[in-house]
């Protein structure tokens, strides 16, 4: 199982594996107590891609489209993440406020579209 989660939010028992995916680490979250196991920075989108976004939610489609031609590139990663959720809960922990237009969701997608490949 994959789950999606705010950096803000607190650790829950249930969270498992907790994956970062961000760049950059958010300010006022002390990694102490965000309770991360792996910073796979490498799977947020790149920082032109974001730049390009902005905040211009019409664009958000767009975005979708090259950052899931950007995961590609990524896929030893993405199949490592579905390998281990295969056996643990995976956490997949971002710091985007917007849970509408973030990256994250996109990011399951793509793990979900291995798990298709794979069975």
């Amino acid at each position: 199982m994959i789950l999606i989660k705010q950096i803000y939010e607190p650790k829950a028992a249930q969270d498992g594996h907790r994956i970062f995916i961000d760049r950059t680490w958010p300010e006022g979250v002390p990694k102490s107590t965000a309770h991360i196991h792996e910073w796979l920075y490498e799977l947020a989108p790149s920082e032109q891609l974001r730049q390009w976004l902005g905040i211009d939610s019409e664009r958000f489609l767009s975005f979708k489209k090259y950052y899931l031609k950007e995961l590609e590139e990524k896929l030893g990663l993405l199949t490592s993440i579905f390998e281990k959720s295969k056996h643990e809960t995976v956490t997949i922990v971002h710091s985007a406020k917007d849970d509408t237009f973030n990256y994250a969701p996109i990011l399951l997608e793509a793990i979900e579209n291995i798990t298709s490949i794979n069975d």
